[in-house]
């Protein structure tokens, strides 16, 4: 679990100007970042893009499944965040997605 505190809400709009991202998806990079997660599930943020250490996958791509060599059914379902329409699942180093 990742709490954010003063530190994280200024290293996402470092990351918000960086990446010229919204100021939540930034916390939520951030908060991967934390994690030590390499890949962050997200319908929102673009496929396969790299945020330091971490890496987008977009959980409903079917592109992104194949260029992995992978069928769409091994896509993980992301777990919704607390903005309706938005969805964000981080995956810490070491695990694997859920089938």
């Amino acid at each position: 679990m990742v709490v954010n505190g003063g530190e994280a809400i200024l290293e996402a709009l470092d990351l918000e100007a960086r990446y010229r991202v919204s100021f939540w998806d930034a916390l939520v990079i951030q908060a991967a970042q934390v994690a030590e997660a390499e890949i962050l599930y997200s319908e929102d943020l673009s496929d396969g893009q790299r945020y330091g250490t971490v890496r987008v996958k977009n959980p409903l791509s079917v592109a992104s499944d194949m260029e992995q060599g992978q069928s769409n059914s091994s896509a993980a379902v992301a777990e919704p965040s607390q903005r309706p329409g938005h969805s964000h699942c981080l995956v810490p180093l070491g695990t694997a997605p859920i089938p």
